[in-house]
């Protein structure tokens, strides 16, 4: 987990006087969406990526906590300041939207190929399924 990130986008979601119990829950709430993402023994970049877009998850929630939280019954609210929220929202959910797209496609270019020759066949083998053919 990256600490440093993390522990700014923690604070900017509860504040600097929050416990650090309510911290380290946040933190395992990411740390766990991370694994999720990340799957069994994942490659280096794709456990990278998944710690990515957790925060990104993280701060897309946020972001939209906050603004919800300040559309309160009898609270005005200054449209600027709405837009503004709106576009945090948009931007941190495009980041996550776009990080895990990038989990999927090296996910999807990792696919182990394999290729054997025995005498005059050709054996391809990729993702688990053989395809043979006479080549010469």
């Amino acid at each position: 987990m990256d600490d440093w990130v993390a522990k700014y986008v923690i604070e900017m979601a509860t504040g600097p006087e929050t416990n650090e119990k309510t911290r380290q829950s946040l933190r395992a709430e990411i740390e766990d969406f991370a694994r999720g993402l990340a799957g069994d023994n994942p490659p280096p970049t794709v456990q990278a990526l998944a710690v990515v877009a957790a925060l990104n998850w993280f701060a897309m929630r946020t972001h939209e906590g906050q603004h919800y939280a300040s559309l309160k019954p009898g609270k005005s609210v200054v449209v600027r300041q709405s837009e503004f929220a709106q576009l945090q929202i948009d931007r941190s959910h495009r980041r996550f939207l776009q990080t895990v797209k990038a989990i999927a496609t090296i996910r999807r270019l990792a696919v182990p190929t394999l290729q054997i020759n025995l005498a005059e066949r050709q054996v391809d083998v990729v993702g688990g399924f053989a395809d043979s053919s006479d080549r010469c």
